[in-house]
């Protein structure tokens, strides 16, 4: 039950392997993280399951030892909570698996949004257990806040004001059209546009929630506990955040306990491949935060694509299975025939085009 403490009980996690397990195939290890859980997970290609052992933690955010130990507590214990559940304990159930599949071997990561993030802090504690990652729409709301990067939502925000802010949050996530490099009359049109087929499609995430999940509010509380939560400045799109961890931050309030952060300069150890891949329309992070983390990392690749933070477009692709598999697979000459593909669909953000963002017009 906790990593760190030699006396602990032991409990039950869970993971699933696409098929049997095959050693002679690459193993790519990929988290169910709660934040995740909320908007869907990532979409894994059927093509990927024939080539690789794509094991999928479920691990402790969704133990049933762990929840029943939680269900016959009288006290709220939100440090307790938050100290079995944190990134550092889901780190080590990783490790954990990794050693009893792979045992010497390294494994390939593959994160999508809050999921990313944990996996990065798995990488910084286990650099030379991994032999490459895929990043996609990485979750660090503290690179932004830290960095002052302005963030898409906001020059929206007034537009949206008939939007709550689970709705806000919703919208943010899954948006992915572009309202920047255009003339006013066509950015607002655009966001009128957007706004009536996100409405029609019914999406929902966070609005559709009522935060009873554990495991959802300590992660809740590990992505924006650097993001200033206790001032008054917490952007709209991250008001539903804050709300899910507050019994955590008013624990910490009350009595401060040790909280795992990442340390950024452990990535500068780790000699395999990155791929970070996100979003130029990304209403929910700014997109360059990508530059900052592949800055971190010795053997990085960036790609920007023409799509918001679910990278919806380019899920539902015809190059999106390529895409994954050359990257995995680190073949450069399947990778420049998938960017290649990818220019030609005018799916790809060039920096060039990137520089000339309009924050306003």
């Amino acid at each position: 039950m906790d990593h760190f403490n030699s006396g602990s009980r032991k409990i039950s996690i869970e993971y699933s392997i696409s098929g049997s397990f095959d050693s002679s195939k690459l193993t790519v290890f990929y988290l169910e993280d709660p934040v995740d859980s909320v908007f869907g997970y990532l979409n894994i290609p059927i093509q990927l399951t024939d080539q690789f052992n794509l094991v999928s933690i479920k691990g402790r955010y969704q133990s049933r030892d762990l929840n029943d130990f939680f269900e016959n507590r009288k006290a709220p214990d939100w440090d307790m909570k938050y100290n079995l559940l944190n990134q550092k304990q889901v780190a080590e159930d990783v490790e954990l698996i990794r050693r009893e599949l792979l045992g010497n071997e390294k494994v390939t990561l593959l994160g999508y949004s809050s999921s990313a993030s944990v996996l990065h802090y798995y990488l910084s504690l286990y650099p030379d257990q991994v032999s490459t990652m895929i990043s996609i729409s990485p979750m660090f709301f503290d690179v932004e806040e830290n960095l002052s990067f302005w963030n898409q939502f906001s020059f929206i925000e007034e537009k949206v004001e008939k939007l709550n802010s689970d709705r806000a949050l919703d919208f943010a996530y899954f948006s992915h059209s572009d309202f920047f490099n255009s003339s006013k009359s066509i950015k607002d049109s655009l966001l009128v546009l957007a706004l009536n087929q996100f409405k029609a499609d019914k999406i929902s995430g966070f609005s559709k929630l009522q935060f009873k999940s554990i495991s959802l509010r300590v992660r809740a509380f590990e992505l924006i506990y650097n993001t200033s939560p206790f001032s008054e400045t917490t952007s709209k799109t991250l008001e539903s955040f804050l709300r899910a961890a507050l019994p955590i931050f008013q624990t910490f309030k009350e009595k401060p306990f040790l909280v795992y952060g990442l340390n950024f300069d452990k990535w500068l150890e780790f000699e395999g491949k990155v791929v970070l891949i996100g979003g130029a329309f990304d209403l929910l992070l700014n997109p360059k935060i990508l530059d900052v983390l592949a800055e971190f990392y010795p053997n990085s690749t960036l790609i920007q694509l023409k799509d918001g933070h679910a990278l919806k477009v380019f899920q539902s692709s015809p190059y999106y299975s390529d895409f994954l598999e050359a990257f995995i697979l680190n073949r450069h000459t399947s990778k420049i025939k998938v960017y290649e593909e990818l220019k030609k669909a005018d799916l790809l953000y060039l920096k060039s085009d990137y520089n000339s963002v309009r924050a306003k017009n």
